[in-house]
């Protein structure tokens, strides 16, 4: 997967929101069983983070959305309107927008992601093991 595979424009890879962050790259992550992958870790507006091997097309390797209970948010949030916050810079949809971080020592990817919790807007720093996706309880 290259570079330009990967752009905010038009993705040809599988993902449900437009991608401004930055994709991220770890060579030869062990997937709990799915074996060794270089992989590409792909986030979008839509408040998803996606894992792909960076070397054959497909399914992402695991996928996960900041809008459910499991990653704190309650039942009913969604990702911003960028008409709520008047802005045509970001469209449709706030997310996830910076472009996360991934500490090797831990296989831990820090990520924020911005939601409307019925009438109150909330922005969430989450730590997930990159190799399972779930939430690193044990990150910092």
């Amino acid at each position: 997967m290259s570079p330009r595979q990967i752009s905010a424009s038009s993705s040809p890879i599988p993902v449900d929101g437009r991608i401004y962050a930055q994709p991220l790259y770890v060579q030869g992550l062990v997937i709990p069983g799915k074996g060794t992958h270089n992989v590409v870790f792909v986030a979008t507006e839509h408040d998803s983070v996606y894992a792909f091997d960076a070397d054959a097309a497909g399914a992402p390797l695991w996928q996960i959305t900041l809008l459910d209970s499991a990653h704190g948010a309650p039942a009913g949030a969604t990702t911003v309107p960028n008409g709520d916050l008047s802005t045509t810079d970001i469209v449709p949809e706030i997310g996830i927008t910076g472009t996360p971080v991934i500490d090797l020592s831990t296989n831990t990817m820090y990520v924020v992601g911005k939601t409307k919790e019925g009438t109150t807007y909330v922005q969430r720093l989450h730590a997930l093991d990159i190799t399972t996706a779930p939430r690193n309880l044990a990150a910092p």
